[in-house]
């Protein structure tokens, strides 16, 4: 038979999904009608300068015109002020990398489903329902209006609730109830925060509609078998596409970074004020990058169940038989032990059993944790350095890689 008869027989095998989690939207669409993304291009350099006009530059503009850019006026002029630097001139640009990042790695996870053999060729048009479900749901109207809403919400809660310095700065005159909103201040408050939050809170939406995603290829007939050296039944390759979500983590990193440094150089707090936020912060980061994957916790804890069941019925008959032939000598022959091939097969269903043994409830390993930590640690070592010298932070990080 030709290659070809074989291709045309089994067109699934060789045919991939197309897949992006982010190409879509109200937003997107909109970008796309006056040419800020294209199909081959997503332009990332042009969005990151355009957001940056948008937001960054309106306020050194209105910080210089009211006098608070720099100088004595007040207690953090504009141009001293960190944490608009990380938002508006470090996370927008990555924010908008993200993107392409994670739909390369989102599409080729998802085709390796097929390519793996996890999900049969009986199971792809199912596949390629949910695929289709995903993007509908990516391309709601109604998440995205309600996103923009929480946008403002948060862009408020942010200024007056949380990590709130009451001293003069180019965002406010005076301190306390007679302190007065520049118009610098008023851009961030309308403009520069909301279109932040925006972009953050729809991540957070489109790493929901995954998950929903997942959910329901965990429900397909799956052929997870527990023996897999990857130790959760052939999908260690889902937790190095989550590492791609490290972006986002980042992201979220310098801002919180920026906002602490902020705080430690003007409003007198100590790194041991800001410690309980960063490790809550870390621990939300690792639910944000590998959150999404415990929807398959069920499909493994059944597996390895299973698994531990016939493979150790295997392992029980292979065993009672090694021991008659080998150490009873109730089976007949002159066979001698050495060389044997029976000793290597007793070997290998050993190690078969102790990977099943070893099989973890998540399809993630120590190396993508670390990674996805590294994302969160790396941007906050500025900060960190304001109390801690450089170089033990850089040994006590070296170790910790060491460990992984």
């Amino acid at each position: 038979m030709s290659e070809s008869s074989v291709a045309a027989e089994s067109p699934h095998r060789t045919a991939t999904i197309p897949f992006s989690l982010t190409r879509g939207g109200p937003a997107y669409e909109a970008m796309r009608r006056v040419g800020l993304v294209t199909r081959d291009s997503p332009r990332v350099v042009l969005r990151s300068l355009l957001l940056i006009a948008i937001t960054w530059v309106p306020l050194v503009i209105l910080a210089a015109v009211e006098g608070v850019a720099l100088g004595d006026r007040v207690t953090v002029p504009f141009l001293l002020d960190v944490t608009v630097y990380a938002r508006f001139l470090l996370a927008f640009p990555l924010l908008i990398m993200a993107g392409p990042a994670v739909d390369r790695g989102l599409e080729r996870a998802v085709n390796g489903l097929l390519s793996t053999g996890i999900v049969p060729d009986t199971e792809r048009p199912k596949l390629e329902a949910a695929v289709g479900r995903l993007t509908r749901m990516r391309d709601w109207i109604v998440p995205e209006v309600l996103i923009l809403v929480l946008g403002f919400l948060a862009s408020w809660f942010t200024r007056h609730a949380v990590f709130e310095a009451s001293i003069s700065s180019w965002q406010e005159l005076g301190a306390g109830s007679d302190a007065r909103v520049t118009l610098a201040g008023r851009w961030l408050n309308l403009i520069g925060m909301p279109i932040y939050s925006f972009l953050v809170l729809r991540w957070f939406w489109r790493i929901g509609i995954w998950t929903a995603f997942l959910r329901r290829v965990s429900k397909l007939e799956l052929r997870l078998v527990p023996t897999h050296p990857d130790r959760v039944a052939g999908l260690g390759f889902l937790g190095g596409a989550h590492c791609v979500f490290g972006f986002i983590v980042a992201t979220l990193s310098i801002g919180i970074a920026g906002r602490g440094a902020f705080l430690v150089m003007y409003a007198g707090w100590t790194l041991d004020t800001l410690k309980g936020a960063l490790w809550v912060f870390l621990a939300f980061a690792l639910v944000l990058a590998f959150g999404p994957l415990l929807v398959f916790t069920p499909a493994l804890m059944r597996v390895k169940k299973k698994g531990t069941l016939e493979y150790g019925g295997l392992a029980a008959r292979y065993v009672r038989s090694f021991d008659r032939k080998w150490v009873r000598g109730e089976t007949e022959g002159e066979e001698s032990l050495l060389g044997t091939a029976d000793i290597q097969s007793l070997a290998d269903i050993g190690n078969s059993f102790q990977v099943i043994k070893e099989m973890r409830p998540v399809p993630v390993s120590t190396r993508h944790v670390l990674s996805v930590l590294l994302a969160g640690v790396l941007p906050m070592l500025p900060l960190l350095a304001t109390v801690v010298p450089v170089k033990v932070l850089l040994e006590q990080l070296l170790k910790l890689l060491g460990k992984g």
